[in-house]
């Protein structure tokens, strides 16, 4: 960076009038350090605010505010307006280490809403500041025409975010700020910046599931169904579908438009969630628009899943049977059964015969449900050659197992 062409002259003038330790003495007031900016050349006023504020930090606030009214003055306008733009956003950054450096960036980031954000080189300069100072702040700290200060630096859409996972940090910090000011929002400018803020937090890459549940869950009621639409479609996009902010965004669809993909994806959701009364619900609604039986098949079968968590297993089985007869190659439905029914050996008193009638149930319907080796397992542990062969039963003998099957299995393969 060039200095001035009396840079020299003036330095000797300065070094001649006054000893380091006299210009120090001189600075230890605001009014002293002003009347020496006054009467001197800029550019070496800028060294003295240097080589002081390292012995003086204390005094960054009498800096600070003089810096802002050289930048202000005409003197800015000069060939040294670099020099000066410099100095004063030094300033600013040693000083933001210094203790009150939030409320002096709020003070800044107020008065650069207020009167300079049409200024495209204060704007360059102010920006990066604000930038990473707000981020260091708690959130009480801040002004509402800080947080409008900064949609005016970097928000997503004006902001080139090489540190996205930086910048999503501070656009939550904005986000958590909103929320705990709701009167603001009525207003149609805060209102546009709320969406805005809203928007880059959803299109983050590096926020996580549970992280929008905690954002988000509670904007549900206020938002209308194109911005539902759109979360909920952003959130399958990041697989989140096991999630709470999902299953509500998906719920408020379901109502306004339902329909039997819908329907079953959200009745999956809940069931992941835990909502099984949900689950349910949607399951019965979701049979009822199912165009075709073999997707009916599919809620009946879901239905009976729940039924059987729920220990109602008597109608679990009946459900899983309603599942196949809308759909016998539905090889799940038949998995399900044998499942179900192994259910009987540990919860069931069975008699020995019973036991092996049971076996048998267990391994045909893993046989129809395509897994062979699991039927080849039941049938061995049924041990119903070597009962026939010590006549204890006869070919083609049936057995009614009772508990919730209820079925006369005939005891042969």
């Amino acid at each position: 960076m060039n200095r001035p062409a009396n840079f020299k002259t003036t330095f000797l003038v300065i070094f001649l009038s006054f000893s380091i330790g006299q210009v120090f003495a001189q600075l230890n007031s605001c009014d002293s350090l002003r009347l020496f900016l006054k009467s001197h050349n800029l550019s070496e006023g800028r060294k003295v605010i240097f080589r002081t504020l390292n012995h003086q930090p204390s005094q960054g606030s009498c800096f600070y505010q003089t810096a802002l009214e050289i930048y202000d003055s005409s003197l800015v306008k000069s060939p040294s307006n670099t020099l000066l733009k410099d100095s004063i956003f030094k300033i600013l950054n040693l000083w933001s280490v210094i203790n009150n450096s939030c409320e002096v960036l709020n003070e800044e980031a107020k008065r650069y809403y207020l009167y300079k954000k049409d200024d495209k080189h204060y704007k360059d300069d102010i920006c990066p500041y604000l930038r990473t100072s707000f981020l260091n702040c708690q959130t009480a700290q801040f002004s509402p025409e800080s947080i409008l200060s900064l949609n005016e630096c970097f928000l997503i859409s004006t902001y080139n975010r090489e540190e996205t996972q930086y910048s999503c940090k501070l656009e939550e910090k904005i986000w958590l700020y909103l929320n705990n000011h709701q009167q603001l929002t009525g207003n149609p400018e805060w209102k546009i910046f709320k969406n805005r803020v809203r928007n880059a937090l959803l299109t983050c890459p590096f926020i996580t599931c549970a992280k929008l549940d905690s954002l988000f869950v509670n904007e549900i009621e206020s938002q209308d169904l194109k911005a539902i639409k759109q979360l909920n479609s952003i959130l399958s996009q990041k697989n989140c579908i096991a999630n709470k902010l999902y299953a509500a965004t998906a719920e408020k669809i379901l109502i306004a438009e339902p329909s039997f993909n819908g329907l079953y994806n959200f009745g999956i959701t809940s069931n992941k969630n835990g909502s099984l009364t949900k689950a349910y619900s949607s399951f019965i609604k979701a049979e009822k628009l199912a165009p075709s039986k073999q997707q009916k098949s599919l809620c009946f079968l879901r239905i009976a899943e729940l039924l059987e968590v729920q220990k109602n297993y008597e109608k679990a089985k009946e459900f899983a049977q309603i599942a196949i007869e809308n759909d016998p190659d539905n090889q799940e439905s038949f998995v399900f059964l044998a499942h179900l029914f192994a259910k009987a050996d540990s919860i069931c008193t069975l008699k020995s015969l019973e036991k092996a009638a049971l076996y048998i149930l267990i391994a045909n319907n893993y046989k129809k449900g395509g897994l062979i080796a699991e039927s080849n397992n039941y049938y061995q542990k049924s041990d119903i050659d070597n009962l026939i062969k010590k006549g204890t039963i006869t070919k083609g003998q049936k057995t009614l197992i009772e508990c919730f099957i209820k079925e006369e299995i005939l005891l042969t393969k």
